[in-house]
């Protein structure tokens, strides 16, 4: 039967894939201008399809059907031509490249063992048919995952190779039931996919940690893509991980993601830092912060930043309620910093076990913070006793307002509690001692943590119940003001000073300190107007304190005066 070669190549639609229906008498005319097209796009697979498809016998059985019989060559042509799309649309894929490229050579090979494979028989056309639906399945993913976006198939890296992973094995399967591939072949298939897969990925990780080009992708991200942007941070903190004996692209990788962060302000998604994000010192950092409860050394966040990595005691990594604690005050420290970004708040940039130094260390966890030079308020003020202390004083209370606006509060003012920046010598707060949302603005919380060392600052509320609330905070701004206005801390003039039992008695009571007689500290800006405010602050009733609002608006009053 002499075939019909007058169809237009216009009935082929360029860019789509043409299904294939069953009896369709669709015959592939323009194949060589398609073939053209895809030679430009796709190299070395358009290459091997073409010693597939245009060998002498495989040509002549699409294009003449004369050795097999024309009453099944209408329905194999569309099943090459869906094949052919699939080669092509491998070949545009941005990422998941050599995965891809095997899903093309695969639907070479299944090309040319399904000619071979093609004797007359009875059987031959229903066998034709299930390489129709298995090829029209695989077209059918493959137009999906070759639509997807350049940031989405980056991050989807993975779940794109388990999909073309599907496509490949159904393939395997239909010529397993037209027994022309031998389950050896499959598995050699599948082993070959696992090296592709594997490489594909080293190759996005060498684009990513290579610096400049690492660099150039992540200013696109944040111009053009700002909505893929945390979860591509996600994606190169975890890669972190698997490069930590890889210095060389480890510190790339940590470079660029270390210049994102810094260009938008942005904390690492997963504040569990367990990927080489921090390297810890043994250089330890002098303080009398809590001694005998915590230790301070510093470190190395991401290969550029100056860390203090905070060591709790007691609290071990091996103890999974420490691990959800830390996560659960993770939460916290996030939500106050995605609305402050270091205007009153000392970002917590993740928590880290701490380095093993021998086989039966007991290993705690480590808060990790920036370096701040010039130290506490505390430190700061005994260093530079000319600074300007309310200005101090005023951003500590302006902090205090944001947290408790945001339903926190802080449970452990004094002056250790708070750092000072190095550019223009303001206030930051730190060592919050509560970590539990408030979310009702009267209800009180146990507090999250022992807090010991500062029980001069505490409310008589605090010392008697064990409990805190905001108005509590306000009882400890108060004896805040006093101790950086006196380069001392409270009740410093009374008898043993350190025996703080006999202090917090009498503050249960309702006694209050006296007030400081040196000229120096009214200099610093202890008028009347403050002192009377400050015994506002003291009240024995917390309800009957000012709130931290009502602060702001005094001392901004006292700034006018």
């Amino acid at each position: 039967m002499a075939m019909d070669n007058s169809v237009s190549s216009s009935e082929v639609v360029p860019g789509e894939v043409q299904r294939v229906d069953e009896g369709s008498p669709t015959l592939i005319i323009a194949v060589r201008d398609r073939f053209g097209r895809l030679a430009v796009r796709s190299k070395s697979a358009a290459r091997r399809f073409r010693q597939v498809f245009w060998q002498p016998r495989f040509a002549s059985l699409v294009l003449a059907g004369a050795d097999v019989g024309v009453s099944f060559v209408p329905m194999l042509a569309p099943v090459v031509e869906v094949a052919k799309k699939i080669v092509e649309m491998c070949e545009q894929m941005g990422a998941n490249k050599r995965a891809a490229q095997q899903l093309a050579e695969k639907c070479e090979t299944f090309l040319a063992l399904l000619e071979r494979a093609i004797r007359p028989s009875p059987e031959l056309e229903y066998d034709i048919l299930e390489a129709r639906d298995a090829i029209n399945w695989v077209a059918g993913r493959v137009e999906e995952l070759q639509s997807i976006g350049r940031v989405d198939a980056f991050l989807e890296e993975s779940a794109i190779a388990d999909r073309i992973s599907d496509c490949i094995a159904k393939l395997d399967n239909c010529l397993l039931k037209l027994q022309v591939q031998s389950m050896l072949d499959i598995k050699d298939t599948q082993r070959k996919f696992e090296r592709n897969r594997a490489e594909d990925h080293q190759e996005l990780v060498n684009h990513v940690s290579e610096l400049k080009k690492g660099q150039e992708n992540m200013q696109v991200l944040i111009r053009e893509e700002r909505s893929h942007f945390d979860r591509m941070l996600g994606w190169v903190q975890n890669t972190l991980g698997e490069l930590l004996k890889d210095a060389p692209r480890h510190s790339g990788l940590a470079a660029n993601l270390h210049g994102a962060l810094k260009e938008t302000g942005s904390l690492l998604p997963n504040l569990l830092l367990e990927h080489g994000e921090v390297q810890v010192s043994n250089t330890p950092i002098p303080t009398n912060r809590d001694p005998g409860v915590t230790d301070y050394h510093l470190g190395t966040y991401l290969g550029k930043d100056k860390v203090v990595v905070k060591k709790i005691r007691g609290a071990l990594a091996d103890n999974p309620e420490w691990k959800r604690r830390f996560d659960r005050e993770a939460k916290m420290w996030r939500t106050l910093w995605e609305k402050d970004h270091g205007t009153y708040i000392v970002p917590v940039l993740g928590f880290v076990e701490e380095p093993r130094v021998h086989q039966h260390q007991e290993i705690h966890m480590c808060l990790v913070y920036p370096y701040y030079p010039n130290g506490t308020a505390i430190e700061y003020v005994q260093k530079e006793p000319y600074t300007d202390h309310m200005r101090i004083l005023r951003g500590i209370a302006k902090g205090l307002a944001f947290m408790h606006d945001m339903d926190f509060m802080h449970g452990d003012v004094r002056g250790a509690s708070v750092m000072i920046k190095s550019d223009d010598g303001s206030p930051l707060l730190t060592e919050f001692g509560v970590s539990k949302i408030i979310e009702d603005a009267g209800k009180q919380v146990l507090l999250s943590r022992q807090m010991q060392y500062s029980e001069k600052w505490w409310a008589p509320e605090v010392l008697l119940l064990s409990q805190q609330s905001m108005r509590s905070d306000v009882f400890s701004f108060g004896m805040t003001v006093l101790e950086l206005l006196t380069h001392e801390e409270p009740w410093y003039y009374v008898p043993n000073p350190r025996n703080t039992s006999t202090i917090t008695a009498r503050v249960a009571d309702g006694a209050r300190p006296e007030r400081p007689k040196e000229d120096i500290v009214k200099t610093r800006g202890l008028s009347d107007a403050l002192w009377n405010f400050l015994q506002e602050c003291w009240k024995q009733e917390p309800l009957e304190r000012p709130d931290m609002n009502r602060v702001v608006e005094f001392l901004e009053e006292e700034k006018q005066n």
